[in-house]
């Protein structure tokens, strides 16, 4: 029996998306946040949008290192997770958060009118996925 593979999801302390409050501004944050719960799956408010995940604690304790009073590690339970190399530029609009994720599901460039400089690495082992289930407090 092999091993199944385990991922990380960082919430806030009101169970927010850690990742979504440091990355983007209010209007996006707005419309695209989503709150988790424990053993309930959670999906994405926007069309084609994913959420956030990491591939591992240590990856995942990186990002809150210096917020750990304000974020909690859950192991999660997730459906089709992939890499993600680009993020949407925390500069972004709404809309552009929104074609971003339309642009990156229909395999088109992710990136359409976007300055190089504000274009996004993400953090190192973010991933990305359909839906998640908080499965248990590591951190």
């Amino acid at each position: 029996m092999s091993k199944q593979k385990k991922y990380y999801k960082i919430v806030s302390a009101s169970f927010h998306s850690h990742l979504t409050l440091l990355y983007y501004s209010s209007t996006i944050i707005n419309r695209a946040q989503v709150s988790y719960h424990e053993n309930l799956w959670t999906y994405a408010h926007i069309n084609h949008s994913k959420l956030f995940i990491f591939d591992s604690l240590v990856n995942a304790r990186k990002l809150t290192q210096y917020r750990s009073n304000y974020a909690y590690i859950y192991e999660v339970e997730v459906k089709n997770p992939s890499h993600i190399k680009l993020m949407c530029p925390c500069t972004s609009t709404s809309e552009e958060f929104a074609q971003f994720w339309k642009n990156r599901k229909n395999k088109k460039q992710v990136y359409t009118n976007i300055p190089v400089a504000y274009r996004a690495s993400p953090p190192k082992g973010t991933m990305v996925c359909d839906a998640l289930k908080l499965i248990k407090r590591v951190d």
